[in-house]
């Protein structure tokens, strides 16, 4: 569990976002979910099993951001015992585990860019992606050990959870399934 300044949501136009001054928010990962929440209020629910090759991270100093099928970034906040960019680093760590995770920092030249311009970077990389499309239409299967009660509980409790339900009825219908 990291303790969280900041979360901010994509929502196509602009971020919205989220301060720790409204109550602890907090980056977890729980029965291979990826979670932000403050106050019991589940913000994000990621899933992090075998097949989830469209989940992407990016970070730079105390800043990550997660792509999915939606866009969230988090500012890592400090604790007593770690620095806001040791807490950010071992979250990368742990999250490399799971998906991709790209440090800009890492390029051979060295030069100075902004957030913006390397979250625009790791954007253009993604679309440029051929392996995406596949990973989305032959996922892998899920391991029997897969906690599946505990994902969907995690379902239930996320906020866009009912507009997802609502999206692929209506895909449902159109296709006469």
């Amino acid at each position: 569990m990291w303790p969280l300044e900041k979360y901010a949501r994509w929502d196509g136009k602009c971020w919205h976002q989220v301060d720790s001054d409204d109550g602890q928010l907090r980056l977890l990962i729980e029965n291979m979910q990826l979670l932000v929440v403050q106050n019991g209020t589940v913000y994000e629910s990621v899933g992090l099993a075998a097949g989830a090759g469209q989940v992407r991270g990016v970070w730079k100093d105390r800043v990550l951001v997660i792509t999915t099928s939606r866009r969230f970034r988090v500012k890592f906040a400090a604790t007593d015992f770690n620095s806001a960019l040791s807490n950010c680093r071992d979250c990368v760590t742990t999250l490399s585990q799971y998906i991709s995770m790209y440090d800009p920092t890492e390029s051979s030249t060295t030069e100075h860019i902004t957030i913006s311009d390397w979250y625009r970077r790791f954007m253009k990389a993604e679309a440029s992606n051929e392996n995406t499309l596949a990973g989305c239409l032959s996922p892998e299967p899920l391991p029997p050990e897969f906690p599946l009660e505990k994902t969907v509980q995690l379902c239930i409790l996320d906020p866009s959870f009912p507009e997802l339900v609502r999206r692929v009825d209506a895909s449902l219908q159109q296709m006469h399934l």
